[in-house]
């Protein structure tokens, strides 16, 4: 009995829900895997408007060029699935030559009448390009779901030792005991001697020094220099001025 285009459609459904999603995450991976499941299922859906285009196409429903357009959707989305995975460091290479079988296929089956019959002559081909494909996006799937795990478990595992540094670190500075060191007292300037203010001249000896300081005035010689007499005065003044 030859495959129906039902059943291919129903390996698509199936590829798509087959494996759980993987359990979201608050880690900064997680835009990126968000990106590859995000790939994935955009190729899925492309694979499915392919299979339904060939179906309206025989049925003279659509045209070739309205096929030709889906075909090229599915390229473009096979391509962006095969750079999400090279994000991961997962390899499509042996995935690469499956959109050249298949348009290979889909030339050859247009340029043929549009017919219900046409189409099941080639249904064969394209049911084992798409099922290849199929099982290469479940592997990679897999192996791209493991290597998240280990990531996240890599991830974690740093963070419990950042956590377990930290308090390691907090507890050794407690028991080591140490004190803050005290801050140096502040320095006080000595405070500098003051001199006593000398006593003021009793008044009633005001009249005689100024006396004697018009005599010293009035007595220098003609060298202009005091003689030893008004030296005496003048130290007799000094005296009577000075602190006792």
């Amino acid at each position: 009995m030859r495959p129906s285009l039902s059943d291919i459609r129903l390996e698509v459904e199936t590829a798509d829900g087959d494996d759980e999603a993987p359990p979201p995450d608050n880690t900064k991976s997680s835009t990126s895997r968000r990106g590859v499941e995000s790939a994935v299922t955009r190729l899925l859906v492309a694979i499915k408007h392919l299979l339904e285009s060939l179906t309206s196409w025989s049925n003279q429903k659509t045209s070739e060029q309205d096929v030709s357009d889906v075909y090229v959707r599915l390229g473009d989305d096979f391509n962006a699935c095969v750079a999400a995975f090279a994000s991961f460091d997962i390899d499509m290479g042996q995935l690469r030559g499956i959109p050249e079988d298949l348009r290979n296929v889909l030339e050859t089956c247009l340029a043929e009448d549009a017919t219900p019959e046409t189409l099941e002559r080639f249904l064969p081909q394209v049911r084992e390009i798409i099922t290849d494909l199929l099982q290469g996006l479940r592997n990679k799937q897999s192996q791209f779901r493991a290597m998240s795990q280990e990531r996240g478990a890599q991830r974690q595992a740093e963070r419990q030792n950042s956590t377990s540094t930290a308090a390691s670190d907090r507890q050794s500075n407690e028991s080591s005991g140490s004190k803050p060191r005290p801050l140096p007292a502040p320095q006080i300037p000595e405070e500098e001697p003051v001199h006593p203010t000398p006593p003021p001249l009793p008044l009633e000896e005001l009249p005689q020094v100024v006396e004697i300081l018009r005599q010293l005035v009035s007595s220098k010689n003609s060298n202009g220099q005091l003689s030893t007499q008004d030296l005496e005065a003048l130290a007799e003044i000094i005296r009577k001025i000075s602190p006792q």
